[in-house]
């Protein structure tokens, strides 16, 4: 792979991706076998989606494609997510793209400790069935969870700009104006 197309990926990821931690739940959101990094990307573009397969792919990382119709007031619109679960193909693919990543750089280097972490402690246990997270772990996991949230990005850009702390009601609506400045 090129260092453009690592650079295109990372883009496509800190675009419209996410690098997080899939959370096995029971039907009442309980957690029951722990929680697992993976890297998606959504998109509508079908010639997006293929060329980030194909670059994925070329980390030699598995990738799963998945497909679906978005139905938003009158429009539907077929939407199309990529996933790359397990911890070694998670890791082969953000080693490749770490240095070009800048809004999930820290998500990314959140999820390669936790990665190197977990395989440390399953060659000292010499088994790979489902481990407690320490609490080490769980820092890690409750630290990309809270990275995830879309009021830390407001807030970070809201400081960024020497701008005064948003409210609450422009957090929960997000992209709307509540006030003129």
């Amino acid at each position: 792979m090129e260092e453009w197309e690592k650079a295109w990926l990372a883009c496509a990821i800190d675009g419209e991706g996410t690098v997080s931690f899939l959370h096995n739940t029971n039907q009442n959101a309980i957690p029951v076998k722990g929680s697992f990094p993976f890297i998606q990307i959504s998109n509508n573009n079908y010639a997006f989606i293929a060329r980030a397969v194909e670059l994925l792919r070329s980390t030699g990382a598995k990738v799963g494609v998945y497909s679906y119709i978005h139905r938003n007031r009158q429009n539907e619109k077929r939407t199309f997510q990529i996933r790359v679960y397990h911890k070694d193909h998670v890791e082969k693919v953000l080693k490749v793209i770490l240095p070009y990543l800048i809004i999930k750089r820290e998500h990314a280097e959140n999820v390669l400790a936790f990665i190197v972490l977990r395989r440390s402690k399953i060659a000292r246990k010499g088994i790979e069935s489902p481990m407690r997270f320490d609490a080490e772990e769980f820092a890690l996991i409750n630290r990309v969870r809270s990275l995830n949230r879309a009021s830390v990005g407001v807030r970070l850009y809201h400081k960024s700009q020497n701008l005064p702390e948003p409210t609450e009601e422009y957090v929960k609506g997000s992209c709307r104006r509540v006030s003129t400045v």
